[in-house]
């Protein structure tokens, strides 16, 4: 039964970590393309360019979605610690 019961926590813990990054990770694929395109148009190659908006469009993501995040981080850390007795 404990077995089953940390392989349920581990799993939960790999998805809730996905879930959780999956928005940045989006953004900073989508910003990223768009800035490449933009370079290969204009034909800027400065690494400035790039990283400087990616940086920013991480930022404004984690200040927007940073609260619900960690609500569900905290959420989950509650669970775990509170299912500790009985694994």
């Amino acid at each position: 039964m404990a077995d089953a019961a940390i392989m349920n926590v581990v799993r939960e813990g790999l998805v809730l970590a996905a879930m959780l990054s999956l928005p940045v990770l989006i953004a900073c694929l989508v910003t990223g393309a768009i800035v490449s395109l933009l370079q290969a148009v204009t034909q800027v190659q400065d690494q400035a360019v790039s990283f400087v908006p990616k940086l920013l469009v991480v930022a404004i993501v984690l200040a927007a979605g940073g609260p619900a995040a960690l609500r569900q981080l905290f959420a989950f850390a509650r669970a775990l610690f509170m299912s500790i007795g009985r694994i």
